[in-house]
């Protein structure tokens, strides 16, 4: 889902992208703030954007239970994976991204060209 609205830890904040088990939509109950925490966020650093911003939101989700949390650098073709607040992984280059939270592994050169 892009730009889930989610209320965690009585904070309102929307990811850029967030990976949820499989559900049906309840199209009938619109939910405006989502409590449930997605299984992966994934934040893309914008050229005007700190990353301290997005280093905190990761630390604000892992903390309320997200397995994992992405920050994209797409000026450098970098992704670190964060499992911890200070547990992370970076890939780079013409390398693969791994999950093993979400059991995932893609090439760089798939979400980069």
């Amino acid at each position: 889902m892009s730009e889930l609205n989610l209320l965690v830890q009585n904070q309102k904040t929307v990811p850029d992208i967030a990976v949820v088990p499989k559900m049906s939509p309840d199209l009938q109950h619109d939910v405006l703030w989502e409590t449930d925490v997605p299984v992966t966020t994934i934040e893309v650093l914008s050229p005007k954007q700190d990353l301290d911003t997005l280093l905190e939101k990761a630390r604000l989700f892992l903390s309320a239970g997200v397995q994992s949390c992405w920050i994209v650098l797409p000026a450098v073709s970098t992704i670190y994976v964060f499992t911890g607040p200070a547990t992370y992984r970076a890939f780079a280059n013409d390398g693969i991204v791994h999950d093993e939270m979400l059991g995932v592994e893609i090439p760089l050169a798939d979400i980069f060209s």
